[in-house]
């Protein structure tokens, strides 16, 4: 049996209360009952933009927080967006708009600085910098990816630097194995397949290698220094083997 006027005006009633009150699920379901009866009624209308309103402004911003943690910042724009073409509180969401905008452009700027100072080998600042983005967005993946690079450029870095202390001591082979692992934990890491060069040359090589290698590189420039040296002496002692020997003094003379 459908509703009487009364009745009617009562949902309406509660409605409206429960609008007031913040209740936008219970003040929606109340109207409906009112726009099922009189759906042409403006009144009703109003009340249904109004509350869809806040509906809609609550979901944008519950979804906010998620697209913020996880670095969704262009999904988190179209939302609010969204929000100003419906007309929603429009000076509001345009605000928002400019902030987001203003912090993504921040994020983006500190996982840039990151990623440079990783390149510099500059990895404690770098670890900062990508421990701060991830304070700020704790769930986007792009600081995560670029924490664990750094991570494992650090361990290449020790597995290098044990390995250059076995080359120093004579222990090539050991040294060789130290460095094929710190290239499998970080390809980008240029510096153990300089130092696997001279092992090769140390074990047998062509002796050009470890001059090309300073330049095939682009090593600093200590560690072409020593690239060189080691060349140059090499080639110091090639010279000395294979120098004619000199003439003794006073030999005495043939007859």
């Amino acid at each position: 049996m459908p509703d009487g006027p009364a009745n009617i005006k009562e949902h309406y009633k509660q409605s409206y209360r429960s609008f007031k009150a913040g209740e936008w699920e219970q003040a929606l379901a109340e109207l409906r009952l009112c726009l099922k009866q009189n759906p042409l009624k403006r009144k009703y209308s109003r009340l249904y933009s109004q509350i869809a309103a806040q509906l809609i402004a609550q979901h944008y911003q519950q979804e906010a927080e998620t697209l913020h943690l996880q670095g969704r910042f262009a999904e988190l724009i179209n939302n609010y967006q969204r929000a100003v073409h419906l007309k929603i509180y429009p000076r509001h969401f345009r605000q928002l708009i400019r902030q987001t905008r203003q912090f993504q452009q921040w994020v983006m700027d500190m996982y840039q600085q990151a990623g440079d100072l990783l390149t510099q080998e500059k990895l404690t600042k770098a670890r900062r910098k990508a421990q701060e983005l991830l304070e700020h967005t704790p769930q986007w993946l792009e600081p995560q990816k670029l924490l664990a690079k750094i991570e494992q450029r650090e361990q290449a870095q020790d597995l290098y630097t044990k390995a250059n202390s076995l080359y120093r001591d004579g222990k090539y082979e050991d040294a060789r194995w130290l460095l094929e692992q710190s290239q499998e934990l970080d390809q980008d890491y240029s510096a153990p397949q300089v130092l696997l060069s001279r092992i090769k040359e140390k074990l047998g090589q062509p002796e050009h290698q470890i001059i090309d290698a300073a330049a095939e590189h682009s090593l600093p420039l200590a560690e072409s220094v020593l690239l060189l040296e080691e060349g140059a002496e090499i080639f110091r002692v090639d010279n000395e083997l294979t120098k004619k020997p000199a003439k003794r003094e006073n030999q005495p003379k043939g007859k």
